[in-house]
């Protein structure tokens, strides 16, 4: 029960990103704010849970972009399996190990997005595709605070009160 209010969490932010973000864009760059649902919920649940929520956030923001099917669901659900295997060097509760973590895939992601678009031929080179990507990346790891501590706030409503085993 606590990962579909999790579930419920994700699908708001994606409402967010898509439907505010927008309007406080920074050089073409919004942060990804699915990215820190889905770390904190590699670093907090079961990561069947975990992995089941990536993939599913993935497949709705696939659902609401441009890129290739598949492109978010896949790099959401690499980037739940990376944040298990690395949370022992990242902390759940230090947030600076977390927001870089967290702009790192942000941008991977924007990277990998932007890529498939010029494979389309949509006209982006790849400077701009970098460019963007890192702005993605900034932008992501400094709104990551302002998501990773009302998230924390609320785990024991969300079921994940027990810290998962290292």
């Amino acid at each position: 029960m606590g990962i579909f209010r999790l579930l419920v969490v994700a699908v708001l932010a994606l409402f967010a990103q898509v439907a505010l973000l927008p309007h406080v864009e920074v050089r073409h760059a919004v942060p990804d704010l699915l990215v820190v649902v889905v770390a904190f919920a590699a670093l907090h649940a079961p990561i069947e849970a975990a992995a089941t929520l990536a993939f599913l956030v993935g497949g709705a923001a696939d659902c609401l972009s441009v890129a290739p099917f598949g492109t978010h669901a896949a790099i959401y659900l690499v980037a739940a399996i990376l944040f298990r295997l690395l949370r022992r060097w990242v902390f759940r509760e230090d947030l600076l190990p977390v927001a870089l973590m967290v702009g790192l895939v942000a941008g991977l992601l924007c990277a990998v997005h932007g890529a498939a678009l010029a494979w389309g031929d949509s006209g982006l080179g790849a400077g701009a595709v970098g460019s963007r990507a890192a702005a993605v990346a900034a932008y992501t790891a400094l709104a990551c605070p302002f998501l990773w501590r009302p998230l924390c706030g609320l785990r024991r409503s969300f079921g994940l009160a027990r810290p998962v085993p290292r």
